[in-house]
């Protein structure tokens, strides 16, 4: 599949927008029922499965490489190869000017202020993508900074078993492997939800969010199969089960839009996997559908492309925007806050197309010197 499918962007960019949501609005509002900005949060506190979108996608998209190029001689060297030159340069730039700035506030800070900038994670579990490993709390100016990298720590972790899996495998083993993943991880989440620092784990630890990956590389099974032919026939029923999906997803964001229970965290991740595996089911072969036109959207496809980075530096931008302009945490409590809000959006896309057109895409194109 070397096809390049514009509706696949366009999730891409939902997928950031959804994260963007979760950070912009969903996390910087305390304001009081009936305000418009506690109803914008409320409607935004599902912008975390943005995430889980970009999971499966990953799945779809990176199993879907590897299964075209699983006989190739160059197999892992260029797999890896590829990844690397996408990868590592930008997020290990952004590692470093962390270090620098911390290290600069340590210096001049205030005694009262160090542990905003304090490096309660060594720099080197960042490095080596160990950072989902870690529960406890880290610093104000990590979590803004850093904190989002933990979904490229489970990503990184993916691509480590999954060119193995494809590689040796045969087909049906390969779909047996996914299905236990598929099961095991909303076990796993169950039975870690109450220890302590269970919430963190479920949420960060590959092993529990597994699910979303597996079933977006069964979609690229499928999509190599006779099961296409037999979807693209029976697209009809996969529109329905969507729109199932999507309703219980929307009393989802009403009732609890976190887990709050081991139950709860058994099936909501694995609920959401399901919400977008068919959405990128419905989107590919149903190409006159609402899902396809809208994530075949010139707005969502620039987003998408850019979204690597604006997902490594948004939250950043956010914090540095409204402490330099107003001196204070992220809000939209008011109309100063709600501006500079806006303020750190407009920066966070300017930064990453720059990134994109001057450092990204070159080392992309590199990348792909190396041939399967």
């Amino acid at each position: 599949m070397n096809k390049r499918f514009p509706e696949l962007d366009g999730l891409r960019g939902a997928a950031i927008l959804m994260v963007m949501l979760q950070h912009y609005v969903a996390e910087s509002t305390n304001a009081g029922r009936g305000t418009l900005s506690f109803a914008l949060s409320r409607f935004s506190r599902l912008g975390w499965t943005g995430v889980d979108l970009f999971f499966v996608l990953s799945g779809f998209l990176i199993g879907g490489i590897l299964l075209d190029a699983r006989k190739s001689p160059n197999y892992f060297k260029t797999f890896y190869m590829r990844r690397a030159h996408r990868i590592l340069p930008v997020y290990y730039l952004w590692l470093a000017l962390y270090a620098v700035a911390a290290y600069v506030g340590l210096k001049w800070v205030t005694p009262q202020d160090s542990g905003f900038f304090a490096f309660s994670v060594p720099i080197t579990v960042y490095i080596l993508f160990f950072q989902n490993f870690i529960f406890k709390p880290i610093s104000l100016f990590g979590t803004y900074v850093v904190g989002p990298t933990w979904s490229l720590a489970v990503e990184e972790q993916f691509y480590l078993i999954s060119p193995w899996l494809i590689r040796y495998l045969s087909p049906r083993y390969l779909v047996n492997a996914l299905i236990l993943f598929i099961i095991t991880a909303p076990v796993l989440r169950g039975m870690l939800f109450n220890i302590q620092y269970g919430h963190r784990a479920v949420y960060f630890l590959t092993p529990c969010r597994i699910d979303g990956l597996a079933m977006g590389m069964l979609v690229a099974i499928a999509w190599r199969t006779r099961a296409r032919a037999w979807i693209a026939k029976n697209i009809d029923y996969f529109k329905a089960a969507l729109l199932f999906f999507l309703i219980g997803t929307a009393a989802m964001l009403r009732r609890h839009p976190d887990p709050t229970t081991p139950f709860q965290a058994m099936y909501q991740y694995s609920w959401i996997a399901c919400l977008f595996s068919l959405v990128v089911v419905v989107a590919l072969l149903a190409p006159s559908s609402l899902v396809a036109r809208f994530s075949r959207s010139e707005f969502l496809r620039n987003w998408g492309r850019i979204s690597y980075c604006v997902y490594l530096i948004h939250l950043a931008i956010l914090a540095a925007c409204h402490l330099f302009v107003l001196r204070s945490l992220p809000r939209i409590t008011d109309w100063p806050g709600v501006i500079t809000t806006i303020l750190a959006a407009v920066l966070t896309w300017l930064l990453a197309q720059i990134s994109w057109h001057y450092l990204e895409k070159p080392l992309l194109d590199q990348g792909h010197s190396f041939k399967y």
